[in-house]
């Protein structure tokens, strides 16, 4: 542990945590923005910096973390932009305390082996599968085919919900290319094939955030600094610990680590445009929020001025980590 972990745990260890607890983060166990929180429970790390996290409580994502976090008295919870900006703008008396995935690296599209579509640019006239309406996976593809210069009438959007159902898609001849996200695509990698990945053709878009209630930050804040120091050092464990981390992951996931481990490759060993990495210590990226809330308003899933820095209080995250917006 360095210096700045030492020091930090010493600060939180004296101030104590107010009670055992849970935290709600999205899609935890399956998707691979929640991966860190194993490995920060696993190795202990609320523990070490004096918090009193004892269970994660998963939720399957939109808004239902943000509901988790107030009708449970939860003292933090991790959630996609779009939920928080909505909560906050229906008066959840919320704060944004840290950037945990700073990318859509998990995002790929892909095709059979069969399929004629031999590269992404090959979209005109063809079927693009994405999850669900108002989704950061339909913000992708909308911001992909405006990238290779064609109008949305140009391909035919497809909501085919679930990944798995996209795959059905294409295997049935449903679909010509589906929006994939990991570990879907490499649970099948041998039955399909890489068209792109999101990381080489679209510049950082944050999607996953940290919040706590405005209650807990002005009464708790040893809380909330435990909670993002377990965070950063789970993630720099994984950067450092492939292998351990895949084992850890696969048991909550109930995933092999064989298979885990060249996921978290995949999103550790590629960063985006700018050398972006996928999984954030907690640090605020501005120009990829402002690019994903621009993507939410072209979808229609924000509506009107929306001051997200208004939201952030960065007071929580160590020096090392607060940026001037």
């Amino acid at each position: 542990m360095n210096i700045l972990f030492r020091s930090a745990v010493a600060l939180l260890a004296l101030a104590g945590a107010a009670r055992a607890d849970e935290i709600a983060i999205a899609q935890y166990g399956s998707s691979t923005s929640a991966m860190p929180w194993a490995i920060a429970l696993e190795k202990g790390y609320f523990k070490d910096a004096g918090v009193n996290i004892t269970a994660i409580r998963a939720s399957a994502g939109g808004s239902a973390d943000i509901r988790n976090m107030i009708a449970g008295g939860l003292s933090y919870a991790e959630s996609a932009l779009a939920s928080v900006i909505t909560a906050s703008k229906n008066g959840a008396d919320i704060v944004m305390v840290s950037e945990n995935i700073h990318t859509v690296a998990n995002f790929v599209w892909a095709t059979t082996l069969t399929s004629p579509v031999k590269s992404i640019s090959d979209l005109k006239g063809r079927r693009l599968t994405y999850t669900t309406p108002q989704s950061t996976s339909e913000v992708v593809n909308r911001l992909l085919v405006a990238k290779y210069g064609l109008k949305n009438e140009d391909v035919k959007y497809i909501a085919a919900g679930p990944y798995g159902a996209a795959l059905t898609a294409l295997q049935t001849g449903g679909a010509d290319i589906a929006l994939l996200a990991e570990p879907i695509f490499t649970l099948n990698k041998g039955k399909y094939r890489a068209l792109a990945w999101a990381r080489d053709e679209l510049p950082p878009l944050v999607s996953t955030v940290g919040v706590v209630p405005t209650e807990i930050a002005r009464k708790h804040p040893e809380i909330v600094r435990g909670i993002l120091l377990a965070h950063r050092r789970a993630v720099e464990f994984m950067n450092a610990n492939r292998a351990e981390a895949s084992v850890i992951i696969g048991r909550v996931y109930k995933l092999d680590p064989a298979v885990v481990e060249p996921v978290l490759g995949e999103l550790i060993d590629h960063p985006s445009t700018g050398n972006i990495p996928y999984f954030g210590l907690g640090d605020f990226n501005p120009d990829g929020i402002d690019r994903q809330m621009a993507g939410l308003k072209l979808i229609d899933a924000l509506e009107g001025e929306n001051n997200w820095r208004g939201l952030v209080d960065q007071s929580f995250l160590p020096a090392d980590l607060q940026r001037k917006f």
